[in-house]
């Protein structure tokens, strides 16, 4: 296997598509942009409560927006990371390429079903794995309102997987990667950083009442990693992520003693991977390119990148 620091990532034949580092190449992330990225969404969440709590703590206005926050807080983490620490950010650190259209929608509804399957066999094979699902859809709080109903649906169907997949995947899976991709060989290195980040990605979910259910999170964020990895467009794992939050949302709305507020709710659902990938898309595709020293994420064009905080 070539040296992932070679620059090469000129088009596979079938075969070689999953190949760590082909489609995603090596980008400039180092190792400590994991833990910067996690000190900023730790301050921003603390500085968060600390608001509600000493200036707002009976503002319905704030129980909404507190819903909204943390899909925000890992969304603004992601991005201020690589700018506090090298004073840019580009397109290629959170790659949305064009190409091969077929081939990331595919690799989209493979993993998404794999991962459907996977949940179906956990919460049959685990105690207390599907009343642990059902507790969380009553711990969301359905049913108080319109405008808190619709807080709720987009914190779970359309800030998590922008948020949650901008932060575990586009940050702390590639820091993780690049970073130890220094001194080991692409492959244990990507698998390194899938271990490690959906560790944090299943830890961070227990918290919501799904303590029972890590494993399961566990896998899940090894499958959106792999995503990512096999379609070097982190539109992929965003769109996984929306689409099983989508169906998990769905059937928490089908629950007999959870009752919305008003029936467009369900069609706002159903529309959420489509706002996903229309807000996704948007924001990754603004991202000013790099100058023609880094590679492009598409693998059709690609140059050996600098290393963290030197000058473009």
């Amino acid at each position: 296997m070539s040296k992932p620091n070679d620059g090469m990532t000129l088009p596979p034949s079938a075969p070689q598509r999953l190949r760590p580092g082909v489609l995603l190449p090596h980008g400039r992330f180092a190792w400590w942009y994991a833990l910067l990225g996690a000190a900023l969404t730790a301050g921003g969440l603390i500085g968060f409560i600390w608001l509600k709590i000493r200036w707002l703590p009976h503002s319905s206005f704030m129980d909404s927006a507190s819903i909204l926050s943390q899909g925000l807080l890992f969304v603004l983490a992601a991005l201020l990371t690589p700018l506090l620490a090298s004073r840019r950010v580009y397109a290629q650190d959170f790659p949305a390429p064009r190409g091969m259209l077929l081939w990331r929608t595919a690799v989209v509804l493979l993993v998404w079903i794999v991962m459907q399957a996977m949940s179906m066999w956990f919460e049959r094979s685990v105690s207390g794995a599907e009343e642990a699902s059902k507790q969380v859809a009553r711990w969301l709080g359905l049913g108080q309102g319109v405008w808190p109903d619709v807080a709720v649906v987009l914190a779970v169907t359309v800030m998590a997987p922008l948020g949650e997949e901008l932060f575990f995947r586009g940050l702390l899976y590639r820091s993780l990667r690049d970073g130890v991709a220094r001194w080991l060989p692409m492959l244990p290195s990507a698998a390194l950083g899938m271990v490690l980040s959906s560790l944090l990605f299943a830890v961070m979910h227990v918290g919501d009442g799904q303590d029972t259910q890590w494993p399961a999170l566990f896998v899940m964020g090894i499958l959106m990693a792999l995503s990512y990895e096999w379609t070097g467009s982190l539109l992929a794992p965003m769109m996984v992520h929306a689409l099983n939050n989508m169906l998990a949302l769905a059937q928490a709305m089908a629950l007999p003693d959870i009752q919305v507020s008003t029936d467009w709710m369900y069609t706002l659902t159903a529309a959420s991977p489509l706002i996903v990938l229309a807000v996704g898309w948007g924001l990754l595709r603004a991202l000013p390119n790099a100058p023609a020293a880094m590679p492009a994420a598409d693998p059709q064009s690609a140059a050996p990148m600098p290393p963290p905080g030197s000058n473009p």
